[in-house]
């Protein structure tokens, strides 16, 4: 509130308003600690601390002190940091503080042993990385012990982070602790990786003149050998596992895997054309021709098929359907009267019918 002087009758006295923040006052804090038989072993933060909080004006000020996180116990005499928070009556007036005491004469702890549990199974197969998660492993230091996890790994045959094949490998664990080192071991068994043999769709081309290669899906397990081709002829792509020691088939086996593939000669529309024509009856001996003719012919730009050769073409289906369904006919009723699907093949086999051809017209049929 302004006041005026005296003799000031020309002016009326004002109140007015201010806003002002007043910063929380910092602690000195001090700590102790009780030291004598501390060695590196023990827990920093089991130690108890004693912490003592002084205000501005020289007041106590209690509260609670903590070890700051990330440290643990040297050898010897060092400093180590602490949060001190003040209890809630001093908290209004007081921030939360960092200090330092001193831990004099902390002894080196004697490594006595190392300890190793399986806390999880894991069924590993070759070129895994080992699962640490599935071990606790534990420093011992006479009758006391603590969790570790630097300790160090080592494996009969393979690597911490690229497995081997094999039954009981030796898995060597290690921890040193100043110029002392312990270890121990457990085993594991690691299984073949198992590999998807490849499977090709197609393994018949016709000759365009250009390298041709037959689609097999690459790996970086196997390797694909005799695979392309541009001539006209028969040939036998392989696929071989890289490393068969560590790697196995789907079905349990190593094999090299073998793949026969056809490049024909090219074939013209107008042979197609006339190899339809000149077809006069679809038998058990020409079924896989007329299907072979079906396909090229199917296959032609509708400008270079031709209405005779349809129409041909329509007429020699309709015989291969009907020596299909007769064939099949036969062959499920042999699930119903066996003596009496035996006189049938043998009727069949007089009839000239193989039981390749048979079979095609079984498969044939359940494919539509």
């Amino acid at each position: 509130t302004a006041v005026l002087a005296d003799g000031q009758t020309n002016y009326t006295a004002q109140s007015a308003q201010a806003t002002y923040e007043i910063a929380k006052a910092t602690l000195t804090v001090t700590a102790s600690v009780e030291s004598d038989g501390l060695d590196t072993s023990d827990d920093l933060y089991a130690v108890p601390l004693n912490v003592k909080g002084v205000g501005v004006n020289g007041e106590e000020v209690s509260g609670t002190g903590v070890w700051a996180p990330g440290q643990s116990l040297s050898e010897g005499t060092k400093i180590y940091k602490f949060v001190f928070t003040p209890d809630q009556e001093f908290a209004v007036n007081y921030e939360v503080c960092e200090g330092e005491c001193e831990i004099a004469n902390v002894a080196q702890a004697t490594l006595t042993d190392v300890s190793v549990e399986i806390v999880a199974t894991t069924e590993y197969v070759a070129f895994d990385a080992f699962d640490r998660s599935s071990i606790a492993v534990e420093a011992l230091y006479g009758e006391d012990c603590k969790p570790v996890t630097d300790y160090t790994l080592t494996f009969s045959i393979g690597a911490e982070d690229k497995l081997l094949a094999g039954t009981g490998i030796t898995v060597t664990v290690t921890y040193t602790d100043g110029e002392v080192k312990q270890s121990t071991e457990f085993t594991i068994d690691v299984a073949k990786r198992a590999v998807a043999k490849p499977v090709v769709d197609t393994t018949v081309f016709d000759a365009i003149g250009e390298t041709i290669t037959l689609p097999i899906a690459e790996s970086e397990y196997y390797t694909i050998d005799g695979n392309t081709a541009i001539e006209p002829g028969r040939y036998v792509a392989t696929v071989e596992l890289n490393d068969p020691a560590n790697t196995m088939w789907e079905d349990g086996s190593t094999d090299v895997v073998s793949i026969a593939w056809t490049i024909s000669e090219p074939v013209t529309s107008d042979e197609v054309i006339a190899d339809i024509l000149a077809m006069e009856k679809v038998t058990w001996q020409n079924a896989e021709e007329f299907l072979d003719l079906e396909a090229r012919y199917n296959a032609l730009d509708e400008s270079e098929q031709t209405a005779d050769a349809t129409a041909k073409l329509a007429t020699l289906k309709a015989q291969y359907d009907a020596l299909r369904n007769a064939a099949f006919d036969d062959i499920e009723a042999a699930h119903e009267v066996t003596a009496k699907s035996l006189g049938r093949a043998l009727a069949a086999a007089a009839a000239g019918l193989s039981a390749a051809a048979i079979a095609l017209a079984i498969a044939k049929r359940r494919s539509i």
